[in-house]
């Protein structure tokens, strides 16, 4: 069983741009959607989408509304349970980074789980990133911009380490990581 967690309430960032975003973005800084990037609301899942198996809730997009976490420490309340796994989709704005995300039950850390992004552009067939350092993290989508040029959003899966309900979960301090979409595998 899963549970797709919904993040809409904590979402403080915005990437996923529609025409009159992206013009307006333009118009202030001339990088936007060139060398620094932005997902198209053209290219971007509409409903709950998939990756490699897991559904996520798709974040809902619009002008002036944000569409994801840039990781600042946010505690997300969930309904007390038991969680084998935490799936997520999500990239880095710059380089890449590997952060805790702790499991809490009744405030104390029961559990902590490395999540690993990249960061988002790819040239051509190459990954603008190092080494690939974890076997969890894979594409989930991608936003093609050119033959030669696409965004890309990662998946994560992490193992939990504990039997304990978890009641809440404490994203990384870092916004350079993103996080787009969480879903929670229960147990049995």
């Amino acid at each position: 069983m899963f549970y797709q967690v919904g993040l809409s309430q904590i979402f403080n960032h915005k990437i996923v741009y529609n025409d009159e975003d992206f013009q307006r973005c333009r118009n202030f800084s001339p990088k936007v959607g060139t060398q620094y990037g932005h997902f198209t609301e053209k290219n971007f899942p509409k409903e709950d989408f998939e990756a490699h198996g897991v559904v996520f809730k798709a974040p809902i997009i619009g002008i002036d509304q944000f569409d994801n976490i840039a990781c600042e420490g946010q505690i997300i309340s969930i309904p007390p349970q038991k969680v084998s796994k935490i799936y997520s989709v999500g990239f880095c704005e710059i380089g890449r980074f590997t952060e805790n995300i702790a499991c809490l039950n009744d405030k104390k850390i029961v559990s902590n789980s490395k999540v690993f992004f990249y960061q988002f552009g790819i040239l051509g067939n190459t990954i603008r990133t190092y080494d690939i350092q974890s076997n969890n993290c894979k594409i989930a989508l991608t936003d093609k911009k050119t033959v030669e040029d696409a965004w890309l959003y990662y998946y994560e899966s992490l193992e939990i380490k504990t039997n304990s309900e978890i009641d809440a979960l404490v994203l990384p301090d870092n916004p350079f990581l993103h996080i787009m979409a969480l879903t929670l595998k229960l147990f049995d």
